[in-house]
């Protein structure tokens, strides 16, 4: 299930700071690798965004597309040094032909698409017989993961347990439809933790730097920071804990 108050024409100027903490520079490494062993002829991002991972990738000689939703999110990837077309479009409803890929990707953004399942049916249409689907990303699911937003803000984790698709559901759905799984394992890992008032330094705890706080209304949101400083009145020794697993899930079509 999508998020529909997520709002990303209003939070793109500021998207790319989240950057500036965490590079993630495990995860385009992860791609990288991926493309040196397959060699693509072409490559899709869906769900681009302002193009971080597409001005990472090393791609000589490659037909490489960014697609996204958000038109605001297409200028800010469109100010990055590389030159790459950008397409608005809906990863739900590709507008490519048939068979056009051999490589389709999305990173951190199948949580937003507005079904998985026609998602990955998506790629199964526009990929090549043997082509490459590789989706990275966060299971909140996962008990290794840990993120203290969660416990005081209402209604986050029950609304990230219900948008995102667990690894599990993932291989199930795209075994359904053609893939066959080639790869499965951890690309990267973020771990931050704060005692005390220092919490209010996290800069993914103001509200437009993660699409689950940016969906809160202005009084949700307040809410959950008066909740944090009754937490830090009653213990100022509190430490909050953010603990993220990215992984990613390689997959191949093999029929067509």
């Amino acid at each position: 299930m999508k998020d529909n108050r997520t709002d990303y024409n209003t939070i793109a100027s500021t998207y790319n700071q989240r950057y500036n903490v965490d590079k993630l520079d495990g995860i385009a490494k992860a791609l990288n690798e991926l493309i040196a062993r397959d060699k693509p002829n072409n490559v899709l991002e869906v769900g681009c965004g302002t193009g971080r991972w597409l001005a990472d990738l090393n791609l000589p000689n490659t037909l490489t597309i960014g697609l996204d939703r958000s038109r605001n999110m297409i200028t800010q990837a469109r100010q990055n040094k590389i030159s790459v077309p950008y397409v608005n479009g809906d990863a739900i409803s590709i507008p490519v032909k048939d068979s056009s890929f051999d490589f389709v990707y999305c990173v951190n953004a199948i949580h937003h698409f507005s079904s998985t399942l026609l998602f990955i049916n998506e790629a199964n249409r526009i990929l090549k017989k043997n082509g490459i689907l590789a989706i990275i990303g966060f299971d909140p699911h996962d008990e290794d993961n840990e993120w203290y937003v969660y416990e005081y803000f209402e209604n986050i984790f029950k609304n990230d347990l219900s948008r995102y698709p667990s690894w599990n559901s993932l291989k199930t759905m795209s075994k359904n439809l053609g893939f066959i799984q080639i790869d499965f394992k951890q690309v990267e890992k973020i771990y931050r933790s704060y005692k005390g008032e220092n919490i209010f330094n996290d800069p993914f705890l103001l509200k437009h730097n993660t699409s689950q706080l940016a969906s809160l209304s202005d009084d949700e949101y307040s809410i959950g920071i008066e909740n944090l400083k009754t937490k830090i009145r009653n213990d100022s020794e509190t430490v909050f804990t953010s603990k993220f697993i990215f992984r990613v899930l390689t997959l191949q079509l093999t029929t067509k």
